[in-house]
């Protein structure tokens, strides 16, 4: 793995602890579960 892979993985993280939060917008919240969608194997990784 490069810097940058975990870049990515420590902003995503940051952005789901800010959503969990409820510090985001409902457009973010959809930009953000998009990226989800794209990132993983199938919709049960993603389950919280």
């Amino acid at each position: 793995m490069e810097d940058d892979d975990f870049f990515k993985i420590d902003s995503l993280l940051q952005d789901i602890e800010l959503a969990e939060n409820g510090l985001t917008s409902e457009s973010y919240l959809r930009t953000l579960s998009e990226k989800l969608s794209d990132l993983c194997d199938s919709a049960e990784t993603i389950v919280n």
